[in-house]
């Protein structure tokens, strides 16, 4: 506060005159403008606050410490030299360092050009070595040990992401020419990898055409694809057979020996003698009836139908690994639900794209849903095969494996992170991914990210104010109330007037909000995907453009182009109204 200095002729209000002030932080004889002292435009020295270049020499933020102290102000913007703990200097802000804005050099674990040049990771080493981070996300050229070059990201080597350059066991265009897997090959040979997941197209011994991914159909696992599935399908539909050439042969009778006989116009006579044949589909022999064999009609044993899909079967594979006893194709009322983990009370469901995508799926996935009271799980094929890391911790998740570090909200550190850092954290513990919130809360343990939830305002006209858009955290650890802690955090920053979030009942039951104190308010019904391939697409990416048929609905113009709608098992709406 200033105070005019006694025995001075003070001038009129309006005046520029320079008046001598003492201020109440000790500064003696400052001049300031008579003008603006009355008008309380001044109001101190501007120098109250500064700090003394022997406090800077003791002070140390974060990492880092003034290397030249002077004496300045904290908040002042001026820029200076800062020392880090590493050895790094950099020139910053002072109010950036002291409102812990920035903490380090940003140069800390920066690995030098040596480092690069004497590690190697896998089969991969750095071609010409540059000072870089090891998370660092830039590309660069790297050299394999089968001597070829590769274009990759520094971090997706470090993290062992990738180990080769993925061209090491390329098989040739004559493997594929020569080489059967079943009752496949190749239609236009390529150099690729057994292991590939690139998708391209094959022939059957009966002359159909599939288009498959090439691990699908190379693995040596047992589970991989033999035919192209529809080979009964074909002789049944497109043949009925010559009696005279059908007679003359002999049992075990092999669909391919009558696949090519010729049409007949005149009935064939029945008969139910039972006699021995050979399944197209599993090679197993079978006794169908004679009539019906020479109809085309028992063309198979049944497997086609009735069958357990590979990935069913993977995912009990991958149950059994921890010891519990699954059941296949188990029966509750009228219906068959895929797996069933009886001592967890666990009802899977996988949904392969191609046969859930069919006009009566629907209404058949609903009412299975319905219909069970177990703890219930649907997964699509597209998130088994892209994103298996994932399901595979959803179900740890409800198969309850998870022997997680268990900590005290006091033990952790809840901070105001980046949409970046949230989404990076959602895009490897939510089964969804990013969300681009502008709300963002990290929860830290020993300074690393373990739990983050988002809140953003909602996209589609509501009448709620806020949306409880994600939370995930990592499996490894849990945190006591912590979802609670931080919901009270954000009402006392942002005083939300409500709050909305949905649960997906294919995958939740909601039971976490109600926790919260979230109410139930509502189911919303299924809503669809469009399919096309191995592939889900969300319908917002497909609408109905300006440039596009106008006769024509949207669904119409979809299936043109090959696609198909698949149905979730809608969502449960929960809402906090706060005063």
């Amino acid at each position: 506060m200033l105070v005019p200095v006694p025995n001075q002729n003070l001038p009129s209000t309006g005046s520029n005159k320079l008046i001598y002030f003492d201020c109440s932080c000790g500064n003696k004889n400052i001049t300031k403008k008579w003008r603006y002292f009355v008008t309380d435009h001044t109001t101190s020295c501007g120098k109250c606050n500064i700090i003394s270049a022997d406090q800077w020499r003791k002070e140390k933020f974060g990492k880092l410490r003034m290397k030249f102290p002077i004496n300045i102000h904290r908040n002042s913007n001026k820029k200076v030299i800062w020392i880090c703990d590493c050895g790094n200097d950099i020139y910053a802000n002072v109010a950036l360092v002291t409102n812990g804005n920035t903490t380090s050099c940003g140069k800390c674990n920066v690995l030098l050009k040596s480092h690069w040049e004497q590690t190697k990771y896998g089969s991969l080493k750095m071609k010409d070595p540059i000072d870089i981070h090891k998370n660092a996300h830039t590309k660069v050229t790297w050299i394999c040990n089968c001597g070829n070059e590769s274009n990759i990201a520094v971090c997706n080597v470090t993290n062992q992401k990738q180990k080769t350059c993925g061209k090491c066991n390329k098989f040739n265009v004559d493997y594929w020419k020569n080489t059967k897997f079943g009752r496949l090959k190749m239609k236009d040979p390529i150099d690729v990898h057994k292991g590939s997941d690139k998708k391209v197209t094959w022939v059957c011994d009966c002359g159909n055409e599939i288009k498959a991914l090439i691990y699908d159909i190379t693995r040596s696992d047992g589970k991989n694809t033999r035919s192209c599935g529809n080979c009964a399908l074909k002789i049944q539909k497109a043949y009925k057979l010559n009696q005279e050439k059908f007679l003359k042969l002999k049992p075990p009778i092999y669909p391919e020996q009558i696949s090519d006989l010729i049409i007949a116009l005149e009935p064939i006579t029945h008969t139910q003698r039972v006699f021995r044949a050979i399944c197209t589909i599993c090679k197993n022999e079978y006794k169908p009836i004679w009539g019906n064999i020479r109809h085309g009609v028992s063309i198979t044993c049944g497997c086609s139908t009735n069958r357990i899909s590979g990935a069913q079967q993977e995912i009990a594979d991958f149950i059994k690994l921890f010891g519990f006893s699954v059941e296949l194709e188990y029966k509750i009322g009228n219906l068959k639900y895929d797996i069933c983990v009886p001592s967890r009370r666990l009802i899977i469901e996988y949904n392969g794209l191609k046969w859930h995508s069919m006009y009566y799926s629907k209404v058949r996935d609903l009412n299975k849903y319905e219909n069970v009271k177990y703890n219930y799980l649907m997964i699509f094929e597209d998130e088994w095969l892209f994103d298996k890391l994932k399901i595979e911790n959803l179900l740890r998740n409800k198969l309850k494996l998870h022997n997680p570090i268990k900590l005290r909200p006091n033990n952790c550190e809840i901070r105001n992170i980046s949409f970046y850092e949230a989404d990076n954290f959602y895009e490897l513990y939510h089964y969804i991914g990013k969300c681009k919130s502008p709300c963002n809360y990290g929860i830290f343990y020993q300074d690393k990210l373990i739990a983050c939830i988002s809140f953003k305002h909602p996209t589609r006209k509501s009448s709620y104010q806020w949306e409880l858009a994600r939370m995930a955290s990592n499996p490894q650890f849990r945190v006591h109330g912590i979802w609670s802690k931080i919901l009270k955090l954000f009402i006392k920053d942002y005083l939300p007037k409500s709050i909305v979030s949905f649960s997906d009942n294919r995958l939740f039951s909601g039971a976490v909000y109600e926790k919260m104190g979230f109410n139930f308010d509502g189911e919303i019904p299924p809503d669809y995907y469009w399919v096309k391939g191995q592939k889900r697409f969300h319908k917002s990416g497909l609408r109905k453009k300006l440039n596009e048929d106008n006769t024509k609905t949207e669904s119409q113009l979809r299936e043109a182009q090959g696609y198909n709608k698949i149905w979730d098992l809608g969502k449960k709406r929960w809402v906090l109204e706060l005063q």
